[in-house]
């Protein structure tokens, strides 16, 4: 605890920070009602080849290093691993690009490694660990023109090659070997309507379970025309959905396939092989709408918010909205899928898959102070809260259901090195922060206790110490000695105690009228009292 501090707990519960840097990286905003948890941060720039878990008050909680240039996404296996993208250079897309793939223990040490990356295929964007412990993971290939050609692909003059999309399940094997235990190729599910004497002949309105391979949306992606950057997995429904930058979809697919069936548009626990189950966002593309049907807007990271979460089952996705007729903006939108009773994706003759509208569920005051033309990504939290990157800026914060930011960071990393609080963030690019409830099975066991903030000279005036502070009413009933050492007694019933450091943590529990406070470091700390509806606070030092 620094003294600026504890002379603001001195004069009450009233907060007037004194200190006036200005926050400009690290914690930039914090309420008490915000979700507690961890955050991971792997910036996504030159020369950053670290990872960071951080606590709600921008602690360094713990720190990877991997073996080369960042990739895009990095997660936390179950285990408590870190999981990391790794960039292996080579002729392939910049925008995305990856090639391997590192695993990291707890203690920072390389575990497992897998590349994937020459001239005619390479691993790129994102990757999720699948209940078993088997990663998902997109794979550029590479087609030549002629190979194009032949499956009814018409060419811009001068393109000489396509790039199409493969989803591998790997199983991790030893130090550096694996297995791939299933596999998905978009190349088995065209469809084109300019040559009768292909196979793929057949009208795309007519069939929106395939891919239209003269659909390109996007120009400015070239031979990269569909452009995966996310994926994601149910394991109640066992189904992958896949979002698609270039042609502004998601698509989902059956997972229970096996290789022949998912390369196929027959088998699978849906019947329908790897044909699409479902998609959305950009009828034009399956021929049934045009432009101003079009919903989504070079999205990212479409995924199913997990059962027994606030509007669990449905599906959430940031549109970036990089090209949107009404300005660019971004916005996290959410959807239900129309199912029957089975769970099967149904849409109705002639018409395009529904809904016709998402709901939004995040939009800037002003539309346009919020744009994000790349990466990014939004989870709904347990608590109904949205945790929103905000890639481009380095930022995520955590809104509530008015909208109000009730928890912000900024990551410190720039392409120059990590940067002093109070300074500008520079180029701080994020793919995506991940967060992780307290409870994530891979955090048993492990030493959860903060270092310091990741900015350098951070400000000494703590926002999460302040919040809390604010927070606290003081308490009616008398608590003594105060400041304890040992032993705590607090006058008159006094039902469900907890007590909690200046972080919001809760680090005892009781339902005496004595408290053994042995266990505490020296600081400042609260002690909440419940009897019925009747709860009160008051401060506790411990010497």
């Amino acid at each position: 605890m620094n003294k600026t501090t504890l002379s603001l707990l001195a004069i009450g519960y009233f907060v007037y920070p004194t200190f006036c840097q200005p926050r400009t990286v690290g914690l930039t905003a914090y309420d008490n009602s915000h979700r507690r948890g961890y955050h991971l941060l792997s910036p996504m720039v030159t020369g950053a080849k670290k990872s960071y878990l951080i606590d709600d008050c921008g602690r360094i909680v713990n720190t990877w290093t991997g073996s080369g240039m960042p990739g895009t996404a990095c997660i936390l296996g179950k285990d408590g691993s870190l999981i990391r993208t790794k960039n292996i250079v080579n002729n392939f897309m910049g925008l995305g690009n990856g090639g391997a793939i590192e695993k990291y223990s707890w203690a920072g040490n390389l575990t497992w490694s897998f590349t994937l990356s020459d001239s005619n295929q390479n691993l790129h964007h994102d990757i999720f660990e699948m209940p078993s412990g088997n990663i998902l993971a997109l794979v550029w290939e590479r087609h030549t023109a002629e190979e194009a050609s032949q499956l009814g692909r018409t060419f811009p003059l001068g393109r000489t090659d396509i790039l199409s999309e493969r989803i591998i399940e790997i199983q991790p094997i030893g130090k550096d070997s694996f297995a791939v235990v299933w596999e998905w190729r978009l190349w088995d599910h065209m469809i084109q309507n300019t040559s009768s004497s292909i196979p793929s002949f057949g009208q795309p309105s007519e069939h929106p379970e395939k891919l239209d391979i003269n659909f390109y949306e996007s120009a400015d992606l070239g031979r990269d025309w569909w452009h995966l950057n996310g994926i994601s997995y149910n394991e109640e429904l066992d189904q992958i959905i896949i979002t698609s930058r270039s042609l502004g979809e998601f698509y989902i697919i059956d997972h229970s396939t096996n290789m022949l069936e998912a390369a196929s548009g027959k088998g699978g626990r849906w019947g329908k092989g790897g044909d699409f189950l479902y998609r959305w966002g950009n009828p034009a593309a399956y021929g049934r709408g045009n432009n101003s049907d079009q919903r989504l807007f070079v999205p990212h990271h479409a995924h199913w918010i997990p059962a027994g979460y606030p509007h669990g089952g449905k599906i959430l996705v940031f549109n970036n909205g990089d090209g949107r007729p009404q300005g660019n903006y971004s916005t996290v939108e959410m959807l239900t899928p129309p199912m029957d009773v089975k769970k099967n994706y149904f849409i109705n003759t002639g018409e395009p898959y529904g809904p016709a509208i998402s709901v939004i569920k995040y939009e800037a005051p002003n539309s346009t102070d919020f744009f994000a033309p790349v990466v990014s990504g939004s989870y709904m939290l347990k608590n109904g809260h949205l945790y929103t990157t905000y890639g481009t800026k380095g930022k995520v914060f955590e809104t509530d259901s008015t909208g109000k930011v009730v928890w912000q960071y900024v990551s410190p990393v720039s392409t120059t090195g990590i940067k002093n609080q109070g300074s500008v963030p520079g180029t701080n690019t994020v793919f995506r922060f991940e967060f992780y409830e307290p409870d994530f099975p891979g955090f048993a066991g492990k030493n959860l206790s903060p270092g310091p903030e990741l900015e350098l000279n951070p400000n000494p005036e703590k926002l999460c110490d302040l919040a809390v502070v604010a927070d606290f009413k003081p308490i009616k009933k008398h608590i003594y000695p105060n400041p304890a050492e040992n032993i705590v007694h607090i006058d008159g019933p006094a039902g469900e105690v907890r007590v909690f450091d200046l972080a919001g943590r809760v680090k005892l529990t009781g339902k005496t009228e004595k408290l053994i406070v042995d266990s505490l470091e020296p600081g400042v700390y609260f002690v909440e009292t419940v009897s019925g509806e009747d709860k009160q606070r008051e401060k506790l030092v411990i010497q």
